[in-house]
């Protein structure tokens, strides 16, 4: 798959650039000089499953559909051993993912049918331990791109506001800022958008990023890793978030489909410079 290098920019022309763009989109002036609150972490959810916290980036569990549902149906007895064999590894948090009960866009019916499908996913797991923390990827609040860019919300805010019914049965929320368009301005005004409304639903957000290009991004660049700048706007970007008055952020989950881990991949380098600069290690 092809990757975009930046092997060729020293670190101090890169970090001039990528902080002069963070400037002008109103983050941080200069990585480091903003210290993160405590609370703020950066999490490994790679797919390759990396043991990354010798760098400060612990890991979050991922649960995938398929431990989870049968035929398009949550099967109880699966949904509690996954969570029993999960809590036997010493797993505690952990971020749900389904995506066979689709919320959008649906009539209020429809959609209470979809939620009541989540909320007893959710029950299956609290009986198992009501301690164990859970949340449901991508679904709290609606990603939303063009709502924000358009400035056409108030329907996304609607349809978000009547997740509430799900929100109430998770700890967590996990807004997802996967990227679509090569826009770092558009990418930006997205984001804290969509962090605003993960605050609504009242508990701890971890933004889910991913340092390539959505599948359904324009064919010239879907699948290809986004720029290094661009990935340390993003982290930026959350972190920022996260400082701002009344934000309900506490970290960022770092999600990578690869197989295979690559310790000398753009994306990952830049993440241990930024973990590093901010002291979040």
């Amino acid at each position: 798959m092809d990757r975009i290098i930046t092997s060729g920019v020293n670190r101090r022309t890169f970090l001039v650039g990528s902080i002069g763009t963070a400037a002008a989109l109103g983050l941080s002036s200069r990585p480091g000089v903003a210290s993160a609150a405590p609370t703020f972490k950066v999490y490994n959810a790679v797919r390759a499953r990396p043991d990354l916290s010798a760098y400060g980036v612990p890991k979050r569990t991922m649960i995938y559909q398929n431990a989870l549902v049968v035929n398009g149906t949550g099967d109880e007895t699966l949904v509690k051993n996954t969570i029993q064999t999960n809590m036997t590894a010493g797993v505690t948090q952990a971020c749900l993912d389904i995506e066979a009960w689709p919320l959008d866009s649906l009539p209020d019916a429809d959609f209470a049918v979809n939620a009541a499908k989540y909320n007893e996913v959710a029950g299956w797991v609290k009986e198992v331990s009501p301690s164990f923390r859970l949340g449901w990827y991508g679904i709290l609040p609606r990603r939303d791109y063009w709502s924000v860019i358009q400035g056409t919300t108030a329907a996304w805010y609607a349809d978000n506001a009547r997740r509430q019914v799900i929100a109430d049965h998770v700890d967590d929320v996990y807004p997802s800022l996967y990227t679509f368009y090569t826009d770092q301005t558009g990418w930006v005004n997205y984001a804290n958008a969509n962090l605003t409304q993960a605050g609504i639903y009242n508990r701890p957000g971890y933004a889910i990023i991913w340092p390539k290009y959505h599948p359904s991004a324009p064919a010239d660049i879907r699948g290809t890793f986004i720029a290094r700048d661009y990935w340390r706007l993003q982290l930026e970007t959350v972190l920022a978030h996260q400082q701002s008055a009344g934000s309900a952020i506490v970290g960022v989950a770092i999600w990578n489909d690869d197989s295979t881990w690559d310790p000398t991949a753009d994306w990952w380098l830049e993440t241990i410079d930024f973990v590093n600069d901010h002291n979040l290690g």
